[in-house]
């Protein structure tokens, strides 16, 4: 096919270099990651620069929407709407592939996990753009924790233009796991409207909260044992591109999951401060 031989092409390339002595796995994941890499970056650019100007656009929007708690918001909750801005604006986009997850395409089946689709391809760039973007944002607020998880996630999206995973099993991480994104950031948003005491703000809540446990941990439990059980089979057949971005999307999916149970513990412990022993000590005192 074209992917291989381009892929065959850049193989060819390194090996005639003077890194000939590289172990053949390094190799093949530099030829994966080059050729990836080259395919889409015209929209992995326009994305990040797309991401840039949300983020400065959203003090207009804010202004408007929220303009007695962003006049008296300090620094830091500033920046915080305008990143949960941007980032719900990516989860948006993503979902133009929930469809392949549940309707994949014949190609996809057929050669899953390295069927092709060009608007997955496309959302996976935008996507990368996006991380490049958060990553830029977290070194200029010198922010640790979410720069580790943005410089660990940026290359997945690189690797999965090979093509790779951009099947339904790999779809699932992608615009499916970003709904209960939308949600939980669109929640702490209305923390900055007049919206805390009506029954919108309770339901958006729920929302939030039981997509977050449905999809991510729930059902999302479920299918990363069944994707852990097709990498490895994967991994062990000798047919896999490369084992090195096999494995690196195993590490990151053990974090990644290892995250959502401490998230989730702890959505639970807010939910049970707010709805039942808050009440609780309420009627205690009122007693």
């Amino acid at each position: 096919s074209t992917q291989s031989t381009w892929d065959q092409s850049v193989l060819c390339d390194i090996r005639s270099s003077d890194q000939v002595t590289m172990h053949p796995e390094v190799v093949k994941w530099i030829a994966t990651t080059e050729a990836a890499f080259r395919k889409n970056t015209g929209w992995l650019l326009a994305s990040f620069c797309f991401f840039w100007v949300i983020d400065y656009s959203c003090i207009i929007v804010a202004r408007l929407l929220f303009a007695n708690s962003w006049s008296s918001a300090s620094p830091q909750e500033r920046r915080d709407i305008r990143v949960r801005f941007a980032a719900m604006v990516h989860a948006a986009s993503t979902f133009v592939t929930v469809p392949s997850f549940f309707w994949p395409t014949p190609d996809m089946v057929a050669r899953d996990p390295y069927g092709f689709d060009p608007l997955v391809e496309t959302s996976l760039a935008i996507t990368a753009g996006y991380f490049l973007y958060d990553i830029t944002l977290c070194i200029i607020l010198r922010d640790l924790p979410f720069l580790l998880h943005a410089i660990s996630a940026f290359p997945l999206f690189i690797y999965a233009q090979h093509p790779f995973l951009q099947s339904s099993e790999g779809m699932f991480y992608h615009g499916v796991f970003e709904i209960s994104t939308f949600f939980v950031h669109l929640r702490h948003l209305s923390f900055y409207t007049n919206l805390k005491e009506t029954i919108g703000f309770t339901i958006l809540g729920l929302t939030a909260l039981l997509s977050f446990l449905g999809i991510r941990v729930v059902y999302g439990t479920w299918h990363t044992y069944h994707w852990w059980l097709h990498m490895l089979k994967l991994l062990n057949s000798g047919k896999a591109h490369s084992a090195f971005v096999i494995l690196h999307y195993l590490v990151s999916n053990l974090i990644l999951y290892a995250l959502q149970y401490i998230w989730a513990v702890s959505t639970l412990l807010d939910v049970a401060r707010q709805y039942i022993f808050t009440p609780i000590e309420a009627r205690k005192k009122s007693s």
